[in-house]
């Protein structure tokens, strides 16, 4: 069996898309990675959150906020440092712009894994991941520790693409017919790069009284 117990939200990015710094968002009245590492809590037993800005966060908290190791690499720095910091096997990754954790989406995640696992196939995979409309979504995943020397030789290189890891022998991708009756509406990948994304998901979380950014939206 492996170990399958921490969580990652990567909070550390630049936000070049955005006017402002994403992880400032507010749901709920929390920042959307402390709202996030709330949904998280009973699905995993170790959450992290990996910002440049700890002094965006409270001081006392029940999980680590850690800086990237190697700054400047994007979201492929923090699997970098997610993996480096956990104490597991594999471990999960999801953005601090996706507030829409699904449960049975994640343990279906694992299942496989397990499954891989027991069954001994060659390679074991070191991805676990969905394609929507044909393409890898790769966050609201799980990475292998075995990664990183490979991500470590690829940044050096200068290779911050997550895509670079991706080899058929040791990805497993969930294709659409399958995550697809977890989450009809696919709103567990919804991420915020642009403000037309924050739009919709602004739109699409109205049920949740106290959702609003750190700005007016400018129309």
């Amino acid at each position: 069996m492996k170990n399958l117990n921490t969580a990652v939200i990567l909070a550390g990015g630049n936000s070049t898309r955005m006017d402002f710094d994403k992880q400032t968002i507010l749901i709920q009245g929390q920042m959307m990675p402390l709202f996030i590492a709330d949904q998280l809590e009973g699905i995993f037993d170790h959450r992290i959150i990996i910002s440049n800005r700890r002094e965006l966060y409270p001081e006392e908290l029940d999980y680590p906020v850690i800086p990237d190791l190697i700054r400047g690499r994007g979201p492929k720095g923090g699997i970098f440092t997610g993996l480096t910091s956990a104490m597991d096997d594999y471990v999960y990754f999801i953005g601090c712009d996706m507030p829409f954790v699904n449960p049975g989406f994640i343990a279906f995640m694992k299942s496989l894994i397990q499954v891989s696992v027991s069954t001994n196939p060659r390679p074991v995979p070191k991805i676990v991941l969905a394609r929507k409309k044909g393409y890898p979504e790769p966050l609201n995943a799980f990475y292998s520790k075995e990664l990183l020397p490979e991500i470590l030789r690829q940044m050096e290189e200068g290779n911050n693409k997550i895509s670079a890891l991706y080899r058929d022998e040791e990805t497993l991708m969930i294709e659409e017919e399958i995550w697809r009756p977890f989450d009809p509406k696919g709103l567990m990948f919804i991420n915020l790069n642009t403000g037309s994304d924050y739009e919709e998901l602004y739109e699409i979380t109205r049920h949740y009284s106290d959702f609003h950014p750190p700005f007016r939206m400018q129309k």
